[in-house]
Formats: C-alpha cells, sequence, structure tokens
C-alpha cells in the first residue's frame, strides 16, 4: 500500500467518526443517542447561577439563626457556629443533594439546560455524584478552578477531574420533537415501486443515513442536495442493477420500498362517448352564436351593456316644383319663380305668340 492511500481515511472512519462536541450514547438496545457536550463557559454559567443561589440560602439560614441567638441571648458563639457549620453542608452537599434529586441538574444546570450522566448514557447516580464532588476541592486549585478548566480544555469531553473519576459527562439537553412519518411528495407509484427489488440490498445504517438525507433536503440548497444524490445514488443503482433519471428520487424511492411505503392509486380516465361530444358540440354551437353578440359570454355584460343607439329616419325629399311661364304680355309674379331650367319642348316659338 502506498503512502498516498495509507493517509487517506476509510469510508467507515469517515461515516462513523462522531463531531468534537458531541458524545454518541448507544443502549443496550443499540439504539444511538448523540448529545452535545457542555464545554467551560456553559459550565461557568451554570456554576455562577448555583452560587448565587447557595449565597442566597446561606444568607437565610444566618437570619434565622441570628433570631435564634438574640431570642436566646447567644450571639457569639451558638451564631457563629452554626453559620459555619451551614457553609460546609452547602458547599459539599448542595450539589450532591439536587444531582441525586433531578436526575443529575442542579438549579444551575437546569437554568442552562444542562444534566449530568454516565460516560455510558446512564442516569447519575449518588454514589457518581459524591465521588465527582469530592474532588470538587482539587479542581478549584489554587483559586477560581484553575486546575479544573486547565484539565477541562484538555479533555476531548471536557471533563474535569472529578467526572474522570466518576466516569460521568455534562451534556447539553436537547428538547427536540419526535418527527413524524417521512413521505415523498408526490407520492411513489406502483411502476416507480415496482421497478426497485421487493427488499433492497440496503444495512441498516445506510438505511438511516437516507432518511437523514431526505428529512435534511428542506433545510439545504437544491444544489448541494443535487451533488450530495449524485454521490450516492450511482453505488446503490449499481448494487440493485438499475438505472435512474433523478438521484433524489431514487433515493427516496430506495427508502419507501425498504420501509414498505404503499403506492398511490391511480384513478383511470374515463372515456367519453359520441352523444357527449355531440352535446358538447351543440352547446359549443350556441357558445359561439351568444359571444358573437356577447365576447365574454356573461349574461352580466348584456345587462350592463347601454343598448344601441336607433338609427336616425332619412329626411324626406322635397316636393318637386314645376316651373310655370307667364302668358303674353303678363308680368311673372313673384313666386313663380322657376326653379328648373326650360326645356326645348317647354319653351314658345315666336309664331307660337303671333
Amino acid at each position: 500500500m502506498s503512502m498516498g492511500a495509507a493517509a487517506q481515511p476509510t469510508q467507515d472512519a469517515v461515516v462513523t467518526a462522531p463531531l468534537d462536541t458531541t458524545a454518541e450514547i448507544e443502549t443496550p438496545e443499540h439504539v444511538r443517542f448523540g448529545h452535545p457536550l457542555a464545554g467551560p463557559t456553559r459550565r461557568a454559567a451554570a456554576y455562577l447561577i448555583d452560587l448565587l443561589v447557595r449565597f442566597a440560602i446561606l444568607l437565610a439560614l444566618a437570619f434565622l439563626v441570628g433570631l435564634v441567638g438574640v431570642a436566646t441571648g447567644d450571639l457569639d458563639g451558638f451564631s457563629t457556629g452554626a453559620i459555619l457549620v451551614i457553609y460546609f453542608l452547602l458547599d459539599w452537599f448542595y450539589y450532591v443533594l439536587f444531582e441525586s434529586l433531578w436526575s443529575g441538574r442542579t438549579p444551575g444546570k437546569r437554568a442552562m439546560k444542562l444534566r449530568t450522566v454516565g460516560e455510558d448514557g446512564r442516569s447519575l447516580t449518588a454514589l457518581d455524584s459524591i465521588l465527582r464532588n469530592l474532588l470538587r476541592a482539587a479542581d478549584f486549585l489554587p483559586f477560581g478552578y484553575a486546575v479544573g478548566l486547565v484539565v477541562m480544555g484538555r479533555d476531548p469531553k471536557f471533563r474535569r477531574l472529578g467526572d474522570m473519576v466518576a466516569g460521568t459527562v455534562v451534556v447539553v439537553e436537547d428538547r427536540g420533537q419526535i418527527s413524524g412519518r417521512l413521505t415523498l411528495a408526490p407520492p411513489p407509484t406502483a411502476k416507480e415501486l415496482d421497478s426497485l427489488p421487493a427488499h433492497p440490498p440496503v444495512s441498516r445504517e445506510e438505511l438511516e443515513a437516507i432518511e437523514l438525507f431526505l428529512r435534511r433536503i428542506p433545510h439545504l440548497a437544491p444544489g448541494r442536495v443535487v451533488e450530495l444524490a449524485d454521490l450516492v445514488a450511482p453505488i446503490f443503482a449499481a448494487r440493485m442493477n438499475t438505472r435512474y433519471t433523478n438521484s433524489v428520487r431514487f433515493l427516496g424511492l430506495i427508502y419507501a420500498r425498504s420501509r414498505g411505503h404503499e403506492p398511490v392509486k391511480e384513478t383511470p380516465k374515463r372515456k367519453i362517448e359520441g352523444g357527449g361530444r355531440r352535446r358538447r358540440g351543440r352547446r359549443g354551437r350556441r357558445g359561439r352564436a351568444r359571444s358573437a353578440h356577447n365576447p365574454s359570454g356573461s349574461p352580466l355584460n348584456e345587462i350592463a351593456r347601454p343598448p344601441a343607439p336607433e338609427p336616425e329616419p332619412a329626411p324626406e325629399p322635397a316636393p318637386e316644383v314645376q316651373p310655370t311661364l307667364a302668358e303674353p304680355g303678363q308680368a311673372a309674379q313673384p313666386d313663380q319663380v322657376a326653379t328648373q331650367a326650360p326645356t326645348p319642348s317647354s319653351v314658345p316659338t315666336p309664331g307660337a305668340w303671333s
């Protein structure tokens, strides 16, 4: 094997390697969970909240002890000793009490959504809480948890000395919702599912990877989705000796076939008889005849359209006036004006006047 090939990580190492800040826990039922690990900043914020809570409890109890001292008349010895005992109990058993009652959570961890669990995912027990809190004093050295911060920064799981001894880790609680059943859109047809084997040769890990990819499609860019599908789809196509046109759709069909999804029922197309075509033709002719008068075909437009103006009647021709001629030796009347030029036949000859 060449040095270049040896330097490249294997496919299994790339797939199964968890993220740096994620603790992967596998239960006895072989169910794996991934929990984000709590870093130093978040744990320091939770510690400050717990410090304020302890100070408030100490102040309240000191006030009560002072009242008792005033009532008994002993203000020096009794009050000072009681306050020191209360401080010791709060400093050593505050975390043990709350982590045992609240399943690995204190008021500060609960506010920051943190929880202390075992490295194998089991719940924290009282013995584990006692072991991890006994070494809190060592983590505090020399002051301000300097040793604990250095150890947490060098540990891949952000554990301090008390966590290493007790075998615990602090994780971030993820209040995720349960996802519903994954369905394809559009649903697969019977022809698409029949093109794949009844039991596709896909392992459980590969099927989980396909499901995770399909659920992340709405959160990825379209180009990235096609790029990731093109990397995986040829492997399954060669294994099943089949072809595909859409790599994303092909992976979805593999998942649907493996999960036993039912194909969508295709509705048969209804055949139109000849009588229906003739009726449609008559309706079409009526519609075309109606659209000749009403282009929109809506009766509302016929009502709203103003009526066409009626044509004006043609003017009657003026009556023709026949010309009249005056008798010889008689003057013509004013109203007897010739409106038409005399024709040769109507003009009297000179012999007629003699």
